[in-house]
């Protein structure tokens, strides 16, 4: 991971991805593939992107106006639906995205979407004309 310059950087979403950008546009860093592999916490990106962690706290608040906790959580919650909207087992998404177990899954989706994993799935498979998902 390229050590950026602490001032002025930014996180922000271009092309599909996540990216850490310094205050040149040919200083930043795709960090995609990092919040993959950071299991959805804080600490372990923030140590992963070599930076301390509460400037990573105040980068994301600067640059997306929400708590780098609740970042996460949402990209979570965008990953999972896509996943369900592939058809793939509640019990396959919530390992895939480093839930202990299936309930706790389904408390994290429930309380960011409304819904549950599985009726969420079925909404998805109804509105795109595909019926019920087994």
């Amino acid at each position: 991971m390229p050590s950026l310059p602490r001032s002025r950087r930014a996180i922000r979403f271009e092309n599909g991805c996540w990216w850490l950008c310094g205050p040149r546009p040919d200083e930043k860093a795709r960090i995609c593939g990092v919040i993959d592999n950071c299991g959805w916490r804080v600490a372990s990106l923030c140590a992963q992107l070599k930076i301390p962690r509460r400037s990573f706290e105040r980068l994301v608040m600067e640059s997306l106006g929400i708590p780098a906790k609740q970042w996460l959580l949402h990209l979570r919650a965008v990953r999972a639906g896509h996943f369900l909207r592939e058809g793939r087992r509640i019990k396959e998404v919530a390992h895939e995205l480093n839930f202990r177990h299936r309930t706790d899954f389904t408390r994290e989706f429930t309380r960011f979407t409304g819904v549950t994993p599985s009726n969420f799935q079925a909404a998805e498979a109804r509105r795109a004309g595909g019926g019920e998902l087994e």
